[in-house]
């Protein structure tokens, strides 16, 4: 199987909006630290602690990411929204498995 390697980051915040206005700014470093340790995806998860949903910044295979928490990507491709998902070692982490595999069929690695 092809080796993946995948970043996870997350902000627990009451504002998201505080953090999601350095959406850009997150996204350049993102895109920047993959390159350098080579990541196949990043994943940052902006946690709003009020209404118990997610904002999820996505660099590198935004479309799997997307499918594998069946929700659509938003405006920009870089970035979902997933309703209850607070938690990145209960909720996000299991599913890295299952967006490796999507990206595996995707690009017909074997």
């Amino acid at each position: 199987m092809h080796d993946m390697t995948f970043a996870v980051g997350t902000v627990e915040t009451a504002s998201p909006e505080t953090v999601e206005k350095r959406t850009d700014e997150l996204l350049a470093t993102m895109k920047q630290l993959s390159q350098s340790r080579g990541y196949t995806s990043f994943l940052f998860m902006i946690v709003d602690i009020i209404n118990m949903n997610c904002h999820l910044l996505i660099h590198g295979c935004a479309d799997a990411v997307a499918d594998a928490f069946n929700v659509p990507l938003e405006k920009g491709g870089h970035s979902i929204m997933v309703e209850g998902m607070v938690s990145r070692k209960k909720q996000m982490v299991p599913q890295l498995p299952h967006i490796q595999h999507l990206i595996t069929n995707r690009a017909g690695v074997r």
